[in-house]
């Protein structure tokens, strides 16, 4: 044997790494593993595809378009959000008005291989355009557009905290918390362990949750916020009996016990039709003469692969994940029984609980999830001072 090449994803990667003595030592010797190479590992945002698409309908981010997240009826209201945080960096983008230069997060095109001129020629061979798919005009071909600065991720950790000493917020590392304590339907503090301890803080105004679309639904539901039922086959007091459209289901009182996933991939036949009228344009994409002319042969194959039978049964045996995940707590109407939070982020009938992450939309996104996380992020931070957001940029589309 040569050589052992790992390829086991982000999450079992590193813990196969720490199993075999690779990782931080102190994290290691916790666990009684022996150490054979003391390596640094970190969770930042920089660990995701940096993939940068803004989303074009209002109601990817609240339901019927009437909520303080936009004005009403207002499709310019998202995209308004989403300049604020953007900082074009290509330059025949920068008099676009569906871009901006000056904001905390980068945004340029991702270093081309050589298929990408082949891409793009083929699509226009096709009638489609080479296009801006954050512009106007989203269809057609383009360069992926990422978060990358100086060829370096743009991350929120990077560009929103650590380029200015900010007195106004203490980071905790190394700590996990384990429950909100709620009295008399208030939120009043936090329970979290630290260093084998456990600790609590008070909370002198308001809690925001921001543990991403698993962990927020957990810890909701392990301080007692969920469905009734779910709760009460727990043994867990029920605070506020609240509906959760996901499926995310809390194992029992431990909190460091893994809730239960089931995503239901490809439940829904639109899902599988989505997917097929993708590979169908890859097929047509593949017969045009710029393909053609570097090789490219489809036909060799012993499978009837045009069929719709024989793309599902490759559809959901081959799909993987992008880690991913929303909609786990979604805001809503207060006619929305179905909804978590209301149109300011606040879990419903909790006072002075906030949820800011991705768990807020009431529907997936089309398209990757950190440009409209972010932007969700830096609306709510404003209306929590009371700032207005996006009146520079109401002129601009």
């Amino acid at each position: 044997m040569k050589e052992i090449i790992v390829s086991t994803g982000v999450v079992n990667t590193p813990q196969l790494l720490m199993l075999s003595g690779i990782g931080p030592s102190k994290d290691l010797q916790k666990l009684d593993i022996e150490v054979v190479q003391d390596l640094p590992f970190e969770y930042r945002s920089d660990a995701y595809w940096e993939c940068y698409i803004r989303h074009i309908s209002t109601t990817e981010y609240h339901p019927c378009c009437t909520a303080p997240m936009g004005p009403d009826n207002d499709n310019s209201a998202v995209l308004d959000l989403n300049l604020r945080v953007r900082d074009i960096q290509i330059p025949e983008l920068h008099s676009s008005s569906y871009h901006r230069r000056g904001g905390p997060i980068a945004v340029t095109y991702s270093p081309p291989s050589g298929l990408t001129p082949l891409g793009l020629k083929a699509g226009s061979e096709l009638g489609y355009n080479v296009t801006d798919y954050n512009g106007e005009i989203p269809e057609g071909f383009s360069v992926v557009q990422s978060t990358l600065r100086n060829g370096i991720r743009s991350s929120t950790t990077d560009e929103f905290i650590a380029k200015e000493k900010r007195q106004n917020l203490d980071i905790v590392t190394r700590s996990f918390v384990t429950k909100i304590n709620i009295q008399d339907k208030k939120a009043n503090g936090v329970f979290f362990i630290r260093n084998g301890r456990k600790q609590y803080v008070k909370a002198r105004k308001e809690i925001i949750v921001s543990t991403g679309a698993v962990n927020t639904p957990q810890l909701l539901m392990l301080s007692g916020i969920g469905p009734s039922k779910d709760l009460q086959k727990l043994d867990i007091e029920v605070v506020q009996d609240l509906p959760r459209l996901n499926k995310t289901e809390v194992s029992g009182q431990d909190p460091y016990d893994h809730p239960s996933i089931h995503a239901n991939y490809y439940s829904n036949c639109e899902d599988i039709n989505a997917v097929l009228g993708g590979i169908r344009i890859w097929e047509q994409l593949m017969e045009t003469d710029t393909f053609r002319e570097v090789g490219v042969d489809t036909s060799k194959t012993k499978f009837e692969y045009r069929l719709d039978a024989y793309w599902e049964c490759y559809i959901r045996h081959i799909s993987t994940t992008q880690y991913h995940p929303c909609c786990t707590a979604p805001m809503g109407l207060a006619s929305d029984n179905s909804a978590v939070l209301d149109l300011n982020l606040r879990v419903r009938g909790i006072a002075n609980l906030q949820v800011i992450d991705s768990s807020v939309f009431p529907n997936i996104t089309s398209g990757n999830l950190n440009a409209p996380t972010v932007t969700v992020a830096d609306k709510a931070s404003n209306m929590i001072r009371g700032i207005g957001t996006v009146e520079e940029f109401k002129n601009r589309v």
